[in-house]
């Protein structure tokens, strides 16, 4: 499937579906501007700083540019679990991954759970889902009205789509077919306010852009992370796999505390093969996709501005986690490191949000549902954990969090295991249960690569102690460990 689509979406139908269950919006949003479009643009493993206006010169990102240009871009904003089934289910309700139960790659989203796009479709949006949306192998997309969309992680080329129940076949790179079909919901006239939300395969693995970004960033360089050889307590792919293979790993996650000794070597970095501080192969691809992903948020804002939406659609790009990609002697995601947690988020919405505004307070992906709702004058409904963005975008707001709770949860193969974190403004304490001696304490302010481990200093001891009690606190709020992840 190439160029232009005709693909007659049902969206009369669709509307007066939806207008049987509308909830009713309050008077005076209604009387002081219209409910605005929503466009959510969401990324794949694409880490904070891979865009040419918060990196390096050579990248080439002029959609995101202009994004961040015309719009607001949070500097630091962060995922709760950084894994792609539990960070969209989070983005979709705005609650932790223990709350909402997505704790894996494998769990469908519950179809009976209160999401940004069950809440509008009810108050009379017309809703679409398109492209990515990994929770599982689900065929349901619950809250939309109109799907174009692939299985778990469909292909990077000629992907197979399931386009309201229908299979169709498609050609070409997936993440241009995804456009090809957001265009096509955009052009539509619609007759009420609408969602379209996009997800991107890029740049997940297997990194294969397509064919005409092949030679780009040719020749380009790159430093490696400066935190290469601050390897995790846990064990890595292969010294997990050296465990296993000595007899002495019990499954789920039985390492034993001091296995390090056990494997008898000194433990080094994994270095990119090619010469230092140039774009491996590896890299090259990864910055490729983005690229390609960039090209398409073009065509998207443009066709915005060409049916003269703008000032009336809120688009929002944002990532599903972040990625180490070398940082740490790692190149996943799971991990609690800045790397891995730390995501793009940009906001544009030019009545009430200023162009050019750099936020630095912590935004999470929970906050991104009830920011929506909010925009769009409607209740936050109670189960919703997250804040709304709007003071902060809105330049009105100076009390904000001061830390959160991070989770991972093991999950075989993967070697990564379970973890909780809390982040704060300065801190970062990272607890695995059952492995007091891996407890990591880093001060980010002195050390933001998360080089030195604090935790058995005495000088911060109290330090701690303080933060073990702000963890158990912060997760009393958001509520218990899973009973098999305690």
């Amino acid at each position: 499937m190439t160029g232009a689509l005709r693909i007659g979406f049902p969206l009369a139908a669709a509307a007066l579906a939806a207008s049987c269950v509308t909830r009713d919006v309050p008077e005076t949003v209604a009387r002081e501007r219209p409910r605005p479009n929503i466009v959510f643009l969401l990324s794949d493993d694409q880490a904070y700083g891979t865009a040419r206006h918060d990196g390096e010169h050579w990248m080439r990102t002029p959609g995101l540019d202009r994004l961040a240009a015309e719009g607001a871009r949070f500097t630091r904003a962060f995922v709760t679990t950084s894994l792609c089934s539990p960070a969209r289910a989070s983005f979709l309700s705005g609650r932790w991954a223990r709350d909402h139960g997505v704790l894996d790659n494998r769990t469908e989203l519950p179809s009976d759970l209160p999401t940004f796009a069950s809440e509008l479709r009810a108050a009379g949006y017309e809703t679409a889902y398109i492209g990515k949306w990994h929770m599982g192998w689900q065929r349901e997309r619950p809250g939309f009205d109109f799907v174009a969309s692939y299985d778990s992680q469909g292909t990077p080329h000629d992907a197979v789509f399931d386009l309201n129940g229908e299979t169709v076949n498609t050609q070409g790179w997936v993440d241009d077919v995804t456009t090809e079909f957001a265009l096509e919901f955009l052009r539509e006239e619609h007759g009420a306010p609408f969602l379209a939300v996009v997800g991107f395969k890029s740049p997940h693995t297997p990194y294969l852009p397509p064919q005409r970004l092949l030679g780009l960033y040719e020749g380009e360089v790159q430093a490696d992370p400066p935190n290469t050889a601050a390897l995790p307590p846990y064990p890595r792919t292969n010294e997990l796999a050296a465990l296993i293979e000595m007899g002495v790993q019990r499954i789920p996650y039985g390492v034993p505390e001091h296995w390090v000794e056990l494997l008898g070597r000194a433990r080094k970095a994994r270095r990119p093969k090619a010469a230092a501080n140039s774009l491996s192969e590896k890299r090259r691809a990864y910055h490729q996709l983005i690229a390609g992903i960039d090209e398409n948020v073009v065509r998207i804002l443009d066709l915005i501005d060409e049916r003269e939406l703008a000032e009336n659609t809120v688009v929002v790009y944002a990532s599903d986690n972040g990625l180490c990609n070398g940082a740490h002697g790692l190149y996943i995601k799971r991990a609690a490191y800045e790397e891995s947690i730390r995501i793009p988020l940009l906001v544009r919405y030019p009545p009430r949000v200023r162009p050019g505004t750099a936020i630095e307070k912590l935004a999470l992906n929970v906050d991104l549902a009830p920011t929506l709702l909010e925009l769009a004058g409607l209740d936050v409904p109670e189960p919703m954990q997250g804040k709304s963005l709007l003071p902060l975008l809105e330049g009105r707001q100076s009390e904000w969090r001061t830390g959160f709770v991070y989770e991972n949860f093991y999950e075989p193969p993967f070697h990564t295991p379970t973890l909780y974190a809390l982040r704060t403004e300065k801190w970062k304490l990272v607890e695995y249960p059952g492995y007091p001696s891996w407890t990591e304490l880093f001060d980010l302010e002195e050390d933001p690569y998360e080089t030195e481990n604090l935790a058995s200093s005495a000088e911060h001891a109290a330090t701690l102690e303080a933060l073990r009690a702000d963890l158990a606190e912060r997760e009393r709020r958001i509520g218990p460990r899973p009973a098999d992840f305690e």
